[in-house]
């Protein structure tokens, strides 16, 4: 799982790291092997949040000498990521303010000081929460797999829904992948798509962009390091690779790695096995890995900055995503489709806004259009955009150089937001409630039961007081 941490005080965020990083000979499902990303504010929080995809945080409820810091960032979690697992930390025993963490989106919380067993406790319940959410997942993609938050699977455009019918035959094949496309096209999207496979709903799946890691760390991100392999290195931490053993691996940018990585990469796509910074033994590992470029590699390999034998094992099947201003037939779908997924589903563009949108040469492609929705909707005072606010902030709009950062809740045609939320809340309320019912059941106490789930007495007892129940 992919955790993070927000902690201003050193020690304690740490610790929590720590625990994270080292599940213990106790927890050796497939599930036990967490990349830890670890803040000590809310601006840094909110920064990590927009630049990659976490499963569950860890939030300290005072932040900063502000009491309130955590409980704002609790919940705008719930509101903006609401694919993240929220764990509230806190020193305060007060059950006010537990029960308010708890309507407010937290899974569950934990009282500072804490021992190792805790946090391994509450990850067990983390790891329940996060699988029913990958099958929930997996269900709606099946519903409909053309159901995609950043980029749309299907196409008005001939030439492009010749690709995804092409993309469509590989999704559940082991053979390495390459996407290739301007920024901005959604190759990120394209590789999770290839990832949600019907047969195997909790595949892993780890993404990497190679140019937002520097040179001199990526290695170790790649490979992972032993204690003391380098300066700072006190404790061994596994790599990417590692983390995606019987899953996938997307390796974005691929074409920004140094010639030495490139070897070693070689290396492991022909032995299958890795070696940490600092370690002379090796490990196997068994991943696919899906590989994304919006370089010409082929130029690259000509000036020799690209292993052409590395790129003939990349690129065992390539799928060619094309720029938004070559299937513009898709444009009005997909500003309807935006509108939806933001909840702004009665705005509208007028006429002349139209002409503008449909002459834009969009060089940051979809990413753009999708950033360009979520502003106008949230700005605009009244249902219908004018060609006047459409310039303006297509004047202020800046094309980044990563990708868009993911966001959930796949919308499959037929069904709104609003609907999905209560199929999914049912789902997993259901599942808790059987939880419960059966550890009462081996327990035959309230704290019995709270003790087996490794949960605390108070957060059970706020959960039968929802539900109605009297457990005696």
């Amino acid at each position: 799982m992919n955790i993070l941490i927000i902690e201003d005080d050193l020690i304690t965020r740490d610790t929590v790291k720590s625990h994270l990083e080292n599940p213990g000979v106790e927890n050796t499902d497939d599930d036990s092997v967490h990349i830890v990303t670890a803040v000590s504010t809310q601006k840094e929080a909110e920064e990590a949040l927009e630049k990659q995809a976490f499963d569950c945080a860890f939030i300290d409820l005072k932040l900063d000498e502000d009491r309130f810091a955590g409980y704002t960032l609790l919940k705008n979690i719930a509101k903006n990521y609401p694919r993240i697992i929220p764990i509230m930390m806190t020193s305060n025993t007060a059950d006010r303010t537990v029960e308010d963490c708890l309507k407010n989106g937290a899974a569950d919380y934990i009282y500072k000081p804490f021992e190792e067993k805790t946090v391994h406790q509450i990850m067990r319940k983390a790891k329940i929460i996060h699988r029913i959410r990958r099958f929930s997942q997996s269900l709606k993609q099946n519903t409909d797999v053309n159901s995609s938050p950043a980029i749309r699977l299907t196409s008005k455009n001939k030439k492009f829904q010749a690709t995804i019918d092409y993309i469509n035959k590989f999704r559940g094949k082991s053979i390495p992948m390459f996407i290739h496309g301007e920024t901005g096209v959604g190759k990120d999207e394209v590789a999770k798509y290839l990832n949600l496979i019907e047969e195997d709903p909790l595949r892993v799946f780890i993404a990497v962009n190679c140019s937002a890691v520097s040179p001199e760390l990526i290695e170790s991100e790649f490979f992972g390091y032993e204690k003391g392999a380098f300066s700072g290195a006190n404790d061994s931490k596994i790599g990417k690779f590692e983390a995606a053993h019987n899953g996938d691996i997307f390796l974005d940018e691929v074409a920004t790695m140094s010639n030495d990585l490139q070897t070693k990469l070689l290396r492991v796509l022909n032995d299958k096995r890795i070696t940490p910074v600092g370690s002379n033994k090796t490990k196997e590992v068994n991943v696919r890995i899906i590989s994304a470029t919006n370089q010409n590699v082929h130029a690259l390999i000509a000036e020799g900055k690209f292993r052409e034998d590395l790129f003939s094992r990349l690129n065992a099947v390539t799928f060619e995503i094309p720029p938004l201003r070559e299937r513009m037939e898709d444009l009005e779908d997909l500003v309807n489709f935006f509108f939806e997924h933001f909840g702004y589903k009665n705005k509208q563009f007028t006429p002349e806004a139209w002409v503008i949108l449909r002459n834009h040469s969009w060089p940051g492609n979809i990413r753009d259009l999708k950033q360009l929705i979520e502003v106008l909707g949230a700005i605009s005072e009244g249902n219908l955009i004018t060609a006047e606010e459409v310039m303006a902030n297509l004047k202020k709009q800046t094309t980044y150089v990563s990708e868009v950062p993911q966001h959930n809740g796949d919308l499959p045609f037929g069904l709104t937001k609003d609907r999905i939320r209560s199929q999914f809340n049912a789902v997993t309320e259901e599942f808790e409630q059987a939880l419960v019912r059966h550890a009462y059941k081996e327990m035959e106490s309230v704290q019995g039961a709270a003790k087996y789930l490794g949960i605390s007495r108070n957060s059970l007892n706020y959960k039968l007081k929802v539900w109605g129940w009297s457990l005696t």
